[in-house]
């Protein structure tokens, strides 16, 4: 997702098809809870298949 997040990013794991992504800034949070569709379309297109079917944002 680029520089800015991996900066705020704390923490990120994959448990039963869910990615977890801990994030330090709320402003930051709520910008990606937002562009939530997006940011798991960009990751599975990146995969090259269906790898997470849902992201959670903490």
């Amino acid at each position: 997702m680029g520089k800015a997040v991996a900066l705020k990013t704390k923490e990120v794991y994959v448990s039963k098809g869910k990615l977890f992504v801990r994030l330090t800034s709320a402003p930051l949070k709520h910008e990606l809870v937002m562009a939530k569709t997006r940011v798991l379309d960009l990751l599975n297109a990146e995969a090259g298949t269906q790898v997470v079917s849902e992201v959670v944002f903490l």
